[in-house]
Parts: C-alpha cells; sequence; structure tokens
C-alpha cells in the first residue's frame, strides 16, 4: 500500500475563462472532501482573454505557454507541450491530468487517494457533461477509438504516481508532443481503470461529431486505410 501526500491537477487552456471557471470551481467542490492536499495548476497557452485571470480569481496557480495549441470550436490541439509544461511544475507525488471543458463529481479526490492506495497508474471514464443526441454519439466514436488506440485511456482522465511512472521529472519536454500516455508507454500493465469516479466533459454537439468523424477518416486514409469503428450501444 502507498501513501498519497500530495495531489496536483494540471489543466491546459486557451481562452476559456467559463470552462476554466467551472472545472476549477468542481474541483474545489471536490477538495474540500479530500484527505490530502491539493494544488491547481493552469497552464494558460496565450490566452487573448481574461482566462489567467479568471484562474488565479479561482485559487489555480498559473503558468503561461506562448501559444503552442491552437482550438476548433471549444477543443484545443497540439496540446502536448502545454500540457507537458504543467506536469514539470507540478509538486505532487500524484498528479490528475484533466481539461478546461470538463468538470468532477464532488468525491473525484477521496476516490483518487482510495485508489492509488493500491496503483501507480489510473484512467477514469470520460462521460459526456450533456445527455444530447450529438454528445452521446460523439462519445461512442471517442470510446471506440480509445479502445483501439490507447485500450481506453486518455490524458484529461488519468491519474499517477510520480515516482514510479516520471521520477526524475526529466519525462515531460517541450519539444515533443508525448504526453502523459507516451511517458507512460511501457506502463501498461499497471494501468488500472476507475469507472466510479468519471470525468465529465464537452464532447460537442452534431457540428462537432460529424467534424471529428472526417477528420478522423482523413488521418486513417493517410495511414494506409479507413479504420472501421463498430458503435454499440451503452450497457
Amino acid at each position: 500500500m502507498t501513501r498519497t501526500h500530495f495531489i496536483s491537477v494540471v489543466i491546459p487552456v486557451k481562452n476559456n475563462p467559463v470552462g476554466i471557471r467551472r472545472v476549477l470551481r468542481s474541483l474545489k467542490v471536490a477538495r474540500k472532501r479530500s484527505p490530502v492536499p491539493v494544488e491547481f495548476v493552469v497552464v494558460d497557452d496565450g490566452s487573448t482573454d481574461h482566462t489567467a485571470d479568471m484562474a488565479r480569481q479561482e485559487g489555480a496557480r498559473v503558468v503561461r505557454t506562448p501559444g503552442y495549441g491552437y482550438r476548433v470550436g471549444s477543443q484545443v490541439f497540439d496540446v502536448g507541450k502545454v500540457r507537458n509544461t504543467g506536469l514539470r511544475a507540478a509538486k505532487g507525488d500524484v498528479i490528475a491530468s484533466i481539461d478546461a471543458d470538463c468538470k468532477v463529481g464532488p468525491d473525484y479526490f477521496r476516490r483518487i487517494v482510495a485508489v492509488m492506495e493500491h496503483h501507480d497508474l489510473v484512467a477514469l471514464d470520460l462521460r459526456p457533461l450533456e445527455t444530447s443526441d450529438g454528445q452521446i454519439v460523439y462519445k461512442r466514436f471517442f470510446d471506440a477509438l480509445l479502445e483501439l488506440t490507447t485500450g481506453g485511456a486518455s490524458e484529461p482522465s488519468l491519474i499517477f504516481r510520480r515516482s514510479v511512472i516520471c521520477p526524475s521529472n526529466n519525462c515531460f519536454t517541450d519539444q515533443g508532443h508525448a504526453e502523459i500516455l507516451g511517458v507512460t508507454n511501457g506502463h501498461e500493465h499497471r494501468m488500472v481503470k476507475d469507472p466510479h469516479n468519471p470525468v465529465y466533459t464537452d464532447f460537442g454537439g452534431w457540428r462537432e461529431t460529424v467534424g471529428w468523424a472526417l477528420w478522423t477518416a482523413v488521418l486513417a486514409a493517410f495511414g494506409g486505410g479507413i479504420v472501421w469503428l463498430a458503435i454499440r450501444e451503452p450497457k
């Protein structure tokens, strides 16, 4: 059994003051029930609005990057170097990664502490913020792709113990886009899924769903063929 002493939550963001306020307020509610200290590290990727000020008002420590990522709708892409900057700045022995279009439940930290007593790498379940048809369809595409490529893990849902995954803190560089999944390669046998501590995220509506599907098809075609995903009804 391994004890958790301090949790860092790393949140990359760009021009999204509404999202950063929402996720930080949900994290602050969860922190009231946390048995260990918690810090929020917001990585502001060159925002041109009051996103950084909003994060500070909500109690986060803000780290700045010069604009590595780019936005399409509510999504930030090419965010690897952005997130990695926050991972290097994080002080916790346990690190959680989440995005600015997410929110967590009130037992988020209490559940993390309990599960991390016995595990070093945990993937949480991503669920839609809303129950619209567009978000449900998007989630099915998303889940199917994750199962094919990463075994069901995604950066906004991963929690890991630094001493096991990256003890020297030099894994997360700004020279590439590996992020957590790249660094955890070779540690897949350690990863467990916790379906009882979901992260709620904005999977978008029909327009984003169609755009995501077309972009995936283009990438698959360039890779040598289109991957057909079977979308099943949720259990």
